[in-house]
């Protein structure tokens, strides 16, 4: 079986948990690169998944279920959200709620899919993307959970935590991009 063959049939059979660890696995890859090195890298991973273009319709439901699921539950995790990646699977495709979790956590999951649609359905469209649209996403994701804030900016000041709860500490990138919102905030 080709390397493509046998990715893609672990992929539509959900049968792996680290995808990025197979590819690396088949294209025999060393885990540590260089951003150059990357950035190769993409480029050729990218030709070589335009060499199978057009994927067939049930490869392209199957990733963009993956997709889904992987993008609402680490968005809805940054903001605190306590579901498993395999609760956010079971929610968007099944919608079946999880004991001992909030409904609130339960509709970030239904609002933040409501908004991929969304998004998707603008780039179908070509349409661009503004404040108008924004303010419209996080509406989708907020309006049952807290109508007087959704499609709203938020009325409270965030801060970023000089250390996380994990123990690990932030990247001086990351204060000195908070100092730069706080400055653009007080405009």
């Amino acid at each position: 079986m080709a390397a493509y063959d046998k990715f893609m049939s672990a992929v539509i059979g959900l049968k792996i948990k680290d995808v990025q660890g197979q590819i690396y696995e088949l294209l025999r890859l060393p885990r540590e690169m260089s951003v150059r090195e990357k950035l190769q890298l993409i480029d050729k991973l990218r030709g070589w998944l335009d060499s199978f273009r057009p994927f067939p319709p049930d490869v392209v439901k199957e990733l963009k279920k993956l997709y889904d699921v992987r993008f609402t539950y680490h968005s809805n995790a940054i903001e605190g959200n306590t579901l498993t990646q395999s609760e956010t699977e079971i929610i968007l495709e099944r919608g079946i709620t999880i004991g001992g979790k909030t409904l609130r956590e339960h509709l970030e999951v239904i609002g933040h899919k409501e908004a991929i649609d969304y998004i998707e359905e603008l780039a179908k469209q070509g349409a661009p993307i503004n404040e108008w649209e924004i303010k419209q996403l996080h509406s989708l994701i907020m309006q049952s959970i807290d109508r007087g804030e959704a499609g709203r900016y938020i009325g409270i000041r965030r801060y970023f935590q000089e250390s996380l709860s994990d123990g690990l500490r932030r990247r001086p990138e990351m204060t000195k991009m908070g100092a730069m919102y706080d400055n653009l905030s007080g405009c």
